[in-house]
């Protein structure tokens, strides 16, 4: 059995000039940033396949809680697709603690898991997080539908 710790750990989000997203906080091209963070490879590659296009550059993957929280300053993503169940950390763990970062505030961090968001019940609204996605409907229109609305 895993135990969950209590508090995720606080993020640091440092800039790094010569990584740094373009002025508008896109890719450089329109795309926004984007870190997939998913314990399940498999979707993590199908996650990939889906979103990197005309909307999304994705780039960086983690498989945990806390290598999502460590790659936010070398990878500087505008959005955060975060599983809510990991192996570490639980999703609403993490989007709080990118949300309490100093410069945490201009990441949207999108939720998903393979649960309806209604089995989670308030904590979705309460942790930061800018919507959340069912993995069976993830794709680059409705991920666009949830920053935009």
């Amino acid at each position: 059995m895993v135990t969950m710790p209590n508090r995720a750990p606080r993020a640091r989000i440092a800039r790094d000039p010569d990584r740094a997203p373009a002025p508008d906080g896109s890719a450089g091209d329109g795309r926004r940033r984007l870190l997939i963070v998913d314990d399940d490879p498999g979707f993590r590659a199908a996650a990939r396949e889906l979103l990197d296009g005309p909307a999304f550059l994705t780039v960086g993957e983690a498989e945990t809680g806390s290598a999502c929280l460590d790659q936010l300053a070398r990878v500087h993503p505008d959005v955060v697709l975060l599983d809510v169940q990991l192996p570490d950390l639980s999703g609403f763990q993490v989007c709080r603690a990118i949300a309490g970062a100093a410069d945490g505030g201009h990441i949207s961090v999108v939720l998903c898991s393979v649960r309806d968001a209604a089995d989670y019940g308030p904590a979705v609204d309460r942790c930061g997080a800018r919507g959340f996605v069912a993995k069976d409907c993830l794709s680059a229109e409705e991920l666009v539908r949830l920053l935009e609305g």
